[in-house]
């Protein structure tokens, strides 16, 4: 209600243009940090996600870990029976016979 009928308030002058400004401006900052904060969790996920695929990978290779690991020993002993038959006089087969 205004005193004079004829005449038209703006639009910046109403009280609710100006408090729907202060609330978009006092609720600026809280989305920003929202945003900040999802953005965060986004990779927090995405790094637990990548260690469990790492870890079911890992578990999966185990077997075959296992195996190269052992490989080495294997092959040095097999190496030195051989050495041995060798130095002997060749493979057993032919010692027998």
């Amino acid at each position: 209600m205004t005193f004079f009928p004829g005449l038209r308030r703006r639009y910046g002058d109403r009280i609710g243009s100006r408090m729907a400004f202060l609330l978009a401006v006092a609720l600026l900052p809280l989305g920003a940090i929202s945003v900040l904060q999802s953005h965060a969790v986004l990779r927090e996920a995405e790094a637990r996600s990548e260690a469990a695929l790492t870890g079911e990978t890992m578990r999966a290779a185990e077997h075959e870990v296992r195996l190269i690991q052992k490989s080495p020993g294997r092959s040095r002993g097999s190496g030195r029976s051989r050495a041995s038959a060798a130095r002997d006089g060749g493979c057993l087969r032919n010692r027998a016979s």
